[in-house]
Protein backbone atom coordinates (compact mmCIF):
# COMPACT_ATOMS: atom_id res chain seq x y z
CA UNK A 1 0.00 0.00 0.00
CA UNK A 2 2.83 2.40 0.87
CA UNK A 3 4.35 1.88 -2.58
CA UNK A 4 1.02 2.74 -4.25
CA UNK A 5 0.71 5.91 -2.19
CA UNK A 6 4.27 6.90 -3.08
CA UNK A 7 3.57 6.40 -6.80
CA UNK A 8 0.37 8.44 -6.58
CA UNK A 9 2.21 11.27 -4.85
CA UNK A 10 4.94 11.22 -7.50
CA UNK A 11 2.35 11.33 -10.30
CA UNK A 12 0.57 14.22 -8.61
CA UNK A 13 3.80 16.17 -8.36
CA UNK A 14 4.75 15.47 -11.99
CA UNK A 15 1.32 16.28 -13.43
CA UNK A 16 0.91 19.29 -11.20
CA UNK A 17 4.13 20.86 -12.39
CA UNK A 18 3.85 20.35 -16.14
CA UNK A 19 2.56 23.90 -16.53
CA UNK A 20 4.51 25.52 -13.66
CA UNK A 21 6.70 28.40 -14.77
CA UNK A 22 10.31 28.88 -13.71
CA UNK A 23 10.79 32.37 -15.07
CA UNK A 24 9.59 34.94 -17.59
CA UNK A 25 11.39 36.47 -20.51
CA UNK A 26 9.93 39.18 -22.72
CA UNK A 27 6.60 38.77 -20.96
CA UNK A 28 6.40 35.06 -21.88
CA UNK A 29 6.40 32.29 -19.24
CA UNK A 30 8.91 29.42 -19.50
CA UNK A 31 9.58 26.19 -17.62
CA UNK A 32 12.72 24.09 -17.63
CA UNK A 33 12.64 20.71 -19.40
CA UNK A 34 15.01 17.77 -19.19
CA UNK A 35 17.73 17.62 -21.81
CA UNK A 36 20.99 15.69 -21.93
CA UNK A 37 22.76 18.13 -24.21
CA UNK A 38 21.91 21.61 -22.98
CA UNK A 39 19.71 23.76 -20.81
CA UNK A 40 16.26 23.68 -22.40
CA UNK A 41 12.92 25.33 -21.78
CA UNK A 42 9.34 25.20 -23.02
CA UNK A 43 6.90 28.06 -23.26
CA UNK A 44 4.36 27.38 -20.54
CA UNK A 45 0.97 28.51 -19.21
CA UNK A 46 0.89 32.00 -17.77
CA UNK A 47 -2.07 31.59 -15.46
CA UNK A 48 -4.21 34.62 -14.69
CA UNK A 49 -1.92 36.82 -16.81
CA UNK A 50 -2.75 34.93 -20.02
CA UNK A 51 -4.73 37.83 -21.46
CA UNK A 52 -2.49 40.73 -20.45
CA UNK A 53 -0.91 43.10 -22.97
CA UNK A 54 2.17 40.89 -23.48
CA UNK A 55 0.05 38.45 -25.51
CA UNK A 56 -2.23 41.01 -27.17
CA UNK A 57 -0.24 41.00 -30.39
CA UNK A 58 1.77 38.87 -32.77
CA UNK A 59 4.56 37.12 -30.86
CA UNK A 60 7.98 35.97 -32.00
CA UNK A 61 9.43 33.30 -29.74
CA UNK A 62 13.24 33.42 -29.57
CA UNK A 63 15.41 30.35 -30.09
CA UNK A 64 17.35 31.09 -26.91
CA UNK A 65 16.73 33.09 -23.75
CA UNK A 66 19.24 34.22 -21.14
CA UNK A 67 18.34 34.19 -17.45
CA UNK A 68 20.90 35.10 -14.78
CA UNK A 69 23.72 34.65 -17.29
CA UNK A 70 22.48 31.14 -18.16
CA UNK A 71 21.42 30.38 -21.74
CA UNK A 72 18.36 28.20 -22.39
CA UNK A 73 17.27 26.75 -25.76
CA UNK A 74 13.53 26.90 -26.48
CA UNK A 75 12.56 23.36 -27.54
CA UNK A 76 8.77 23.22 -27.07
CA UNK A 77 5.49 25.06 -26.80
CA UNK A 78 4.14 23.41 -23.68
CA UNK A 79 0.80 22.01 -22.60
CA UNK A 80 -1.82 24.80 -22.64
CA UNK A 81 0.91 27.42 -23.11
CA UNK A 82 -1.53 29.86 -24.76
CA UNK A 83 -4.75 28.15 -23.65
CA UNK A 84 -7.84 30.26 -24.41
CA UNK A 85 -5.89 33.41 -25.25
CA UNK A 86 -8.15 35.30 -27.71
CA UNK A 87 -5.89 38.37 -27.81
CA UNK A 88 -3.03 36.49 -29.51
CA UNK A 89 -3.17 37.29 -33.25
CA UNK A 90 -0.05 35.57 -34.61
CA UNK A 91 3.08 33.72 -33.58
CA UNK A 92 6.44 32.84 -35.14
CA UNK A 93 8.36 29.91 -33.70
CA UNK A 94 12.12 29.32 -33.90
CA UNK A 95 13.87 26.40 -35.61
CA UNK A 96 14.80 24.99 -32.18
CA UNK A 97 11.20 24.00 -31.33
CA UNK A 98 10.67 20.24 -31.71
CA UNK A 99 7.13 19.78 -30.40
CA UNK A 100 3.82 21.56 -29.91
CA UNK A 101 2.23 19.96 -26.86
CA UNK A 102 -1.48 19.20 -26.41
CA UNK A 103 -3.89 22.14 -26.18
CA UNK A 104 -1.00 24.58 -26.65
CA UNK A 105 -3.17 27.06 -28.60
CA UNK A 106 -6.60 25.73 -27.63
CA UNK A 107 -9.28 28.40 -27.98
CA UNK A 108 -6.99 31.11 -29.38
CA UNK A 109 -9.88 32.55 -31.37
CA UNK A 110 -7.93 35.63 -32.49
CA UNK A 111 -5.01 33.67 -33.92
CA UNK A 112 -4.82 34.34 -37.66
CA UNK A 113 -1.33 33.12 -38.57
CA UNK A 114 1.36 30.83 -37.26
CA UNK A 115 4.68 29.75 -38.73
CA UNK A 116 5.67 26.20 -37.78
CA UNK A 117 9.36 25.43 -38.44
CA UNK A 118 10.46 22.14 -39.99
CA UNK A 119 12.16 21.27 -36.70
CA UNK A 120 8.72 20.41 -35.24
CA UNK A 121 8.17 16.65 -35.17
CA UNK A 122 5.16 16.32 -32.86
CA UNK A 123 1.89 18.21 -32.54
CA UNK A 124 -0.30 17.20 -29.60
CA UNK A 125 -4.05 16.65 -29.51
CA UNK A 126 -6.29 19.72 -29.59
CA UNK A 127 -3.20 21.87 -30.14
CA UNK A 128 -5.12 24.34 -32.35
CA UNK A 129 -8.70 23.37 -31.54
CA UNK A 130 -11.00 26.39 -31.56
CA UNK A 131 -8.60 28.69 -33.42
CA UNK A 132 -11.63 30.04 -35.27
CA UNK A 133 -9.80 32.70 -37.31
CA UNK A 134 -6.79 30.68 -38.42
CA UNK A 135 -6.93 30.69 -42.22
CA UNK A 136 -4.00 28.52 -43.31
CA UNK A 137 -1.48 26.09 -41.90
CA UNK A 138 1.54 24.24 -43.25
CA UNK A 139 2.44 21.13 -41.29
CA UNK A 140 6.22 20.63 -40.94
CA UNK A 141 7.93 17.99 -43.07
CA UNK A 142 8.81 15.61 -40.20
CA UNK A 143 5.35 15.27 -38.64
CA UNK A 144 3.92 11.75 -38.99
CA UNK A 145 0.58 12.19 -37.23
CA UNK A 146 -2.14 14.81 -36.96
CA UNK A 147 -3.44 13.98 -33.49
CA UNK A 148 -7.06 13.86 -32.34
CA UNK A 149 -9.02 17.13 -32.60
CA UNK A 150 -5.88 19.07 -33.53
CA UNK A 151 -7.72 21.55 -35.77
CA UNK A 152 -11.30 20.95 -34.67
CA UNK A 153 -13.58 24.00 -35.07
CA UNK A 154 -11.06 26.04 -37.02
CA UNK A 155 -14.01 27.54 -38.89
CA UNK A 156 -12.00 29.79 -41.21
CA UNK A 157 -9.25 27.32 -42.10
CA UNK A 158 -9.17 27.25 -45.90
CA UNK A 159 -5.68 25.98 -46.73
CA UNK A 160 -3.90 22.98 -45.19
CA UNK A 161 -0.55 21.71 -46.48
CA UNK A 162 0.21 18.19 -45.27
CA UNK A 163 3.77 16.79 -45.36
CA UNK A 164 4.90 13.75 -47.34
CA UNK A 165 5.83 12.12 -44.02
CA UNK A 166 2.21 12.00 -42.77
CA UNK A 167 0.94 8.52 -41.87
CA UNK A 168 -2.10 9.09 -39.65
CA UNK A 169 -4.93 11.61 -39.38
CA UNK A 170 -6.52 11.30 -35.94
CA UNK A 171 -10.10 11.34 -34.72
CA UNK A 172 -11.95 14.60 -35.38
CA UNK A 173 -8.66 16.15 -36.49
CA UNK A 174 -10.38 18.60 -38.87
CA UNK A 175 -13.94 18.28 -37.62
CA UNK A 176 -16.03 21.45 -38.25
CA UNK A 177 -13.44 23.09 -40.50
CA UNK A 178 -16.37 24.59 -42.38
CA UNK A 179 -14.33 26.75 -44.79
CA UNK A 180 -12.18 23.89 -46.06
CA UNK A 181 -13.07 23.02 -49.67
CA UNK A 182 -10.18 20.76 -50.68
CA UNK A 183 -7.28 18.84 -49.21
CA UNK A 184 -4.32 16.88 -50.60
CA UNK A 185 -3.35 13.80 -48.59
CA UNK A 186 0.16 12.39 -49.25
CA UNK A 187 1.19 8.91 -50.35
CA UNK A 188 2.43 7.70 -46.94
CA UNK A 189 -1.00 7.93 -45.31
CA UNK A 190 -2.15 4.63 -43.78
CA UNK A 191 -4.98 5.63 -41.40
CA UNK A 192 -7.74 8.23 -41.37
CA UNK A 193 -9.61 7.82 -38.10
CA UNK A 194 -13.22 8.36 -37.04
CA UNK A 195 -14.85 11.72 -37.83
CA UNK A 196 -11.59 13.20 -39.09
CA UNK A 197 -13.43 15.52 -41.51
CA UNK A 198 -16.95 15.39 -40.10
CA UNK A 199 -19.02 18.52 -40.80
CA UNK A 200 -16.45 20.06 -43.15
CA UNK A 201 -19.53 21.27 -44.99
CA UNK A 202 -17.70 22.82 -47.96
CA UNK A 203 -15.28 19.97 -48.59
CA UNK A 204 -15.63 18.99 -52.27
CA UNK A 205 -12.24 17.60 -53.30
CA UNK A 206 -9.98 15.09 -51.54
CA UNK A 207 -6.84 14.03 -53.39
CA UNK A 208 -5.06 10.97 -51.99
CA UNK A 209 -1.69 9.98 -53.43
CA UNK A 210 -1.59 6.60 -51.67
CA UNK A 211 -1.79 3.62 -54.03
CA UNK A 212 -3.02 1.45 -51.13
CA UNK A 213 -6.32 2.66 -49.64
CA UNK A 214 -5.71 3.90 -46.09
CA UNK A 215 -7.71 2.35 -43.27
CA UNK A 216 -10.80 4.52 -43.01
CA UNK A 217 -12.67 4.99 -39.74
CA UNK A 218 -16.39 5.61 -39.32
CA UNK A 219 -18.24 8.81 -40.28
CA UNK A 220 -14.98 10.32 -41.50
CA UNK A 221 -16.63 12.44 -44.17
CA UNK A 222 -20.14 12.80 -42.74
CA UNK A 223 -21.59 16.29 -43.17
CA UNK A 224 -19.33 17.24 -46.09
CA UNK A 225 -20.50 18.72 -49.39
CA UNK A 226 -22.84 16.54 -51.50
CA UNK A 227 -20.43 17.28 -54.38
CA UNK A 228 -17.53 15.57 -52.60
CA UNK A 229 -15.20 13.63 -54.90
CA UNK A 230 -12.08 11.60 -54.20
CA UNK A 231 -9.13 11.50 -56.58
CA UNK A 232 -6.62 8.66 -56.29
CA UNK A 233 -3.92 7.13 -58.53
CA UNK A 234 -5.53 5.76 -61.70
CA UNK A 235 -4.23 2.23 -61.08
CA UNK A 236 -5.85 2.19 -57.62
CA UNK A 237 -9.37 3.40 -58.39
CA UNK A 238 -10.94 -0.07 -58.38
CA UNK A 239 -9.02 -1.08 -55.27
CA UNK A 240 -10.46 1.91 -53.39
CA UNK A 241 -13.97 1.14 -54.61
CA UNK A 242 -13.70 -2.40 -53.24
CA UNK A 243 -12.16 -1.51 -49.86
CA UNK A 244 -14.20 -1.37 -46.66
CA UNK A 245 -15.65 2.08 -45.86
CA UNK A 246 -14.58 3.44 -49.27
CA UNK A 247 -17.22 1.71 -51.38
CA UNK A 248 -19.90 4.42 -51.18
CA UNK A 249 -17.76 7.34 -52.32
CA UNK A 250 -17.33 8.94 -55.73
CA UNK A 251 -13.76 7.88 -56.54
CA UNK A 252 -12.02 9.04 -59.69
CA UNK A 253 -8.46 8.98 -61.08
CA UNK A 254 -6.23 11.96 -60.43
CA UNK A 255 -6.37 14.07 -63.61
CA UNK A 256 -3.20 15.06 -65.40
CA UNK A 257 -4.44 18.66 -65.49
CA UNK A 258 -6.92 20.16 -63.07
CA UNK A 259 -9.64 22.31 -64.66
CA UNK A 260 -9.60 26.00 -63.77
CA UNK A 261 -11.72 26.79 -60.74
CA UNK A 262 -14.52 29.34 -61.16
CA UNK A 263 -14.08 32.61 -59.31
CA UNK A 264 -16.37 32.83 -56.32
CA UNK A 265 -17.29 35.91 -54.27
CA UNK A 266 -15.63 35.93 -50.87
CA UNK A 267 -18.06 35.37 -48.04
CA UNK A 268 -17.06 36.16 -44.52
CA UNK A 269 -17.60 33.28 -42.12
CA UNK A 270 -19.16 34.77 -39.01
CA UNK A 271 -19.24 31.61 -36.94
CA UNK A 272 -17.35 31.52 -33.67
CA UNK A 273 -16.11 28.65 -31.59
CA UNK A 274 -18.38 29.37 -28.63
CA UNK A 275 -20.37 26.15 -29.01
CA UNK A 276 -17.47 23.87 -28.17
CA UNK A 277 -14.96 26.09 -26.40
CA UNK A 278 -17.38 27.46 -23.84
CA UNK A 279 -18.40 23.93 -22.88
CA UNK A 280 -14.87 23.00 -21.82
CA UNK A 281 -13.75 23.95 -18.37
CA UNK A 282 -10.56 25.89 -17.78
CA UNK A 283 -7.78 23.67 -16.45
Amino acid sequence: MSKIITILIMLTVILGTTRAEDFRYGGVAYRKVTSELYNAVAVTYKGKDINNEDYARKLTIPSMITISENNYIVVAIGHEAFYSCPSLTGIVLPETVRRIEHEAFFGCSGLKSITLPDSVKEIGYEAFSGCANLTSIKIPCNVKMIDNETFEECFNLKSITLPDSLETIGKEAFCYCTSLSKIHIPACITKIRNNAFTNCSRLERVVIDASEPPILGTEVFDGTSPRLKFYVPAASVEKYKETENWTTFNIQPIPEVWPAEPTKPVKKNTKTSSKRISSKKKR
